[in-house]
Parts: structure tokens; C-alpha cells; sequence
């Protein structure tokens, strides 16, 4: 995931944003399901390497973020953002460990599973893309490798 989160979060457009939140939030469901049915630790390996690989939801969903706030409103939007992302890294493994005592690994993972679509469901029915390009004037963009090595 550190290695393929700051790709998911360097899309140009509000549109790439959008479909690589939507592929995070999907891959997410798909791959939270498949770890419900795994059969041998290697299948938990593997299908975690690629969730860390494909998931990418809040790189994703801060670019989008950025692309359809207001500018007066936008360090608002992501602190709110961040502040979930926190909350729920804080009362997630709680919540989870109880879970899994109360109903099981299994079910456990479709809990997960369920919340990732429907985190997805409502990305769709709730942000509304209004994307109006910016022009660039002059200069090129430099590219993802070239304000990573600046940094």
C-alpha cells in the first residue's frame, strides 16, 4: 500500500479520481469477500499483497476531493477526511476484534466487505462531478517522478 497509494492519489482529473475511487472502493468489496473464503494462510498472503496493491481509497478519494471543493472550503473537506480516516483506524481494530469474538472471522470480512460497497454506493449517489478543466498556460505539468524526487 506504500508504494501504490501515491499513485492512486496522482490522477489529473476529477474523472480519473472518480473511476480509481470507485476501482478502490470495488476492489475492496471483491477482495474483503474472497479473504471470507480463503482455505490456507497463503490464500490470506496473496489476496492481502493485492489489497494493498489495488485499494488505494484514500489517495483516490482526496484527489477527488480536491477536484470538487470549493477553494475556500477545501482544507475543511480534508481535515474532515482525515479526521475519519483516523477515527477509523483508531476504533476500527475495536470494532473488528469484537466482531470477529461475536460472529467470526468469516462473517467478519462481509461485514467489511458490505461497508466498502456501500461506502461505494453512496460515493455514487452523493458526489456529483462537475469537472471543468483548467487550462495550463506555458508551462508543463511536471510529472509524478518529478515532484516525488523534488520532495
Amino acid at each position: 500500500m506504500m508504494i501504490c497509494a501515491p499513485i492512486w492519489g496522482a490522477s489529473r482529473t476529477a474523472t480519473a479520481a472518480s473511476r480509481w475511487s470507485w476501482r478502490a472502493m470495488g476492489c475492496g468489496f471483491v477482495l474483503a469477500t474472497l479473504s471470507s473464503f480463503a482455505q490456507h494462510p497463503w490464500h490470506i498472503l496473496i489476496l492481502r499483497l493485492l489489497e494493498g496493491a489495488t485499494i488505494g481509497t484514500v489517495s483516490a478519494s482526496g484527489r477527488l476531493r480536491r477536484q470538487l471543493c470549493p477553494e475556500g472550503t477545501l482544507g475543511f473537506s480534508l481535515g474532515l477526511m482525515q479526521m475519519a480516516v483516523f477515527s477509523g483506524a483508531s476504533i476500527g481494530p475495536f470494532v473488528g476484534g469484537y466482531l470477529s469474538d461475536l460472529l467470526g472471522y468469516r462473517h467478519t470480512l462481509w461485514v467489511s466487505g458490505a461497508l466498502l460497497a456501500s461506502a461505494g454506493s453512496s460515493r455514487s449517489f452523493f458526489a456529483h462531478e462537475d469537472f471543468k478543466p483548467q487550462t495550463f498556460t506555458g508551462t508543463k505539468r511536471p510529472s509524478f517522478l518529478t515532484t516525488t524526487r523534488a520532495t
